[in-house]
């Protein structure tokens, strides 16, 4: 005898299933280390880039020596730009770290 020929017929009655949206929320704590950087505290990354604004005399900001608080707060205080600006920027600075990280290579 089956589960279902157990069940009295008019509860069984089977209705059909629509799709829902459901939202879940996180409750995990995330800890964020004072000590946290952009280079994820990689000793040879913050090493090269110290070397490299050695190499330029002068000191400019720079993301990869900077904590994570750092950097959210440079990216909270700056200015709103358009975002495709802000892709071409991007894009360039890209282009500018290969060329720097080639000659850097074919250097040493």
């Amino acid at each position: 005898m089956t589960l279902l020929s157990r069940i009295p017929k008019r509860v069984y009655y089977v209705q059909p299933m629509l799709p829902f949206v459901s939202w879940q929320i996180s409750l995990e704590k995330r800890y964020l280390s004072a000590f946290s950087h952009m280079s994820d505290n990689d000793p040879r990354t913050m090493e090269r880039e110290k070397k490299k604004q050695e190499k330029k005399g002068h000191s400019e900001w720079n993301e990869e020596l900077a904590s994570q608080s750092e950097a959210a707060v440079k990216a909270d205080q700056s200015a709103d730009r358009p975002v495709k600006d802000l892709q071409e920027e991007t894009k360039q600075r890209l282009r500018r770290k290969e060329k720097e990280d080639a000659e850097q290579e074919s250097g040493t």
